[in-house]
């Protein structure tokens, strides 16, 4: 069902494009509460409406890798005359990145990059059978998290909208499912609209990266009452202005469009 809904969300943007492809990019960002650099992995999902091959060109000292194309998609095939290659100099390049009439490219880069710190200085209480998170989050970054919400071990707060500067957190956390990390706590309550086909497309790539036993950003495993979380995670998604690893397509004219998950981590202590 995901891969019809984003099969048909290709098909009306590349009629509503004009034929180009759409170059579809989520950039997850991994910083420390209060830090002034961050790790980036850049994902990038790529549809075009032929058989074709793209070179990727990125700045900087960025790791570059091919991945598996998207859930729900048939296999891209290569030629030997022209393989999917990674070269590697003053600016990296991953050559012969190739598509399909069906398919969805794949790629992973990965670099550290100066962005603005988000602090968090919160603490855990048992509350009854739970837990209770209180503190501060100073946002620095001049921009609104949405879809936002705080994780430690199983329990949970959605945030909706994080916007910039100081926001005072006293309130219960709820038990969700964190191992795996599912495709609610990735995406928030958007998921659930299934005629979102920006979130569906999203949710090929992401699926096409992170492996089924992933747990996320909390900390693994169950808390319990008597347990306290060693870290608590910030999770919040931004749109363009999010921290990216820029890089251009050499010889092709694409519609791009991205996205961006902000994980901010720092320990706490309970009460």
């Amino acid at each position: 069902m995901i891969a019809l809904f984003t099969l048909l969300g290709y098909i009306s943007g590349f009629r509503a494009r004009g034929g180009r492809a759409i170059l579809r990019q989520i950039s997850v960002t991994r910083q420390i509460s209060g830090d002034d650099t961050a790790a980036v992995e850049t994902f990038i999902g790529l549809y075009s409406p032929a058989r074709e091959r793209y070179t990727l060109r990125f700045g900087g000292d960025a790791l570059l890798q091919p991945t598996d194309g998207g859930s729900g998609y048939k296999s891209v095939k290569t030629t030997s005359s022209a393989p999917t290659t990674i070269r590697f100099d003053e600016q990296n390049e991953l050559q012969n990145l190739w598509t399909d009439v069906g398919t969805m490219a794949t790629a992973l880069a990965h670099d550290e990059v100066a962005v603005q710190p988000i602090e968090l200085d919160l603490k855990l209480r048992p509350e009854g059978s739970g837990w209770r998170i209180s503190g501060r989050i100073i946002n620095n970054t001049g921009q609104t998290l949405n879809d936002a919400g705080l994780l430690a071990g199983d329990y949970g707060l959605e945030l909706s909208r994080l916007r910039p500067g100081l926001t005072e957190i006293d309130q219960p956390m709820r038990q969700i499912n964190t191992a795996p990390y599912n495709n609610t706590t990735i995406w928030g309550e958007t998921y659930r609209q299934n005629g979102d086909i920006e979130t569906q497309m999203n949710d090929q790539i992401i699926r096409s990266i992170f492996w089924n036993d992933y747990r996320g950003p909390s900390s693994s495993g169950s808390m319990s009452r008597g347990q306290v979380s060693s870290a608590v995670s910030l999770v919040g998604w931004q749109g363009e202005e999010s921290p990216a690893l820029p890089f251009d397509v050499l010889n092709h004219t694409v519609t791009r469009e991205a996205s961006g998950l902000r994980i901010v981590v720092a320990q706490l202590a309970g009460e």
